[in-house]
């Protein structure tokens, strides 16, 4: 039978800032659906009883597996990167069991970006800009920078560095 899924399923389960009118469902492979108005129904041949939350209503994924699936059927990359670093970053999922998933799943769509990303944000990257300054580092083979370096400004009070290279030889820092 199918269950809520990706977004919709993510959204059940706390998921903020990614609110869609078109409700994702996933089915087993074999599973024919009719079309429905503002109803995506993707077929799975991975889709086991691990994957479905055993008691919550309406019936749908396990969070980690919803916000993998999410990442994997958006449309930009970027947008795909924000899903998985904002569920870290609203505390909803480990990127330990964003992993499992992935292990799993090995024929996704966008898998390479998918495991990239959660490596990223294992790192400290928690936000779009992180993981951008992240492959931009790769893309010009600059070495892995520390994240989310804690210092001291002017006034005394904590402030944290979004990226340093060589114990603050190079910092960046994002102004949002």
């Amino acid at each position: 039978a199918s269950v809520l899924a990706g977004l919709t399923a993510a959204a059940f389960d706390g998921l903020q800032g990614f609110s869609s009118s078109t409700i994702f469902l996933t089915a087993p492979h074999t599973t024919r659906a009719r079309t429905r108005p503002n109803v995506v129904v993707k077929r799975s041949r991975t889709l086991t009883v691990d994957d479905i939350h055993p008691s919550r209503t309406p019936r749908r994924t396990r969070l980690p597996r919803s916000v993998v699936d999410a990442a994997a059927w958006c449309g930009p990359d970027l947008r795909s990167q924000a899903i998985i670093a904002s569920a870290v970053q609203q505390r909803l999922v480990t990127p330990e069991q964003l992993t499992t998933v992935i292990t799993r799943l090995t024929t996704l769509r966008k898998h390479a970006l998918i495991v990239e990303t959660v490596t990223d944000v294992a790192g400290g990257s928690l936000s779009e800009y992180e993981l951008l300054f992240a492959r931009l580092c790769r893309s010009y083979r600059l070495p892995t920078p520390t994240r989310q370096t804690r210092r001291r400004d002017a006034s005394g009070r904590w402030r944290y560095l979004d990226v340093e290279f060589g114990q603050g030889t190079i910092v960046a820092d994002w102004v949002y």
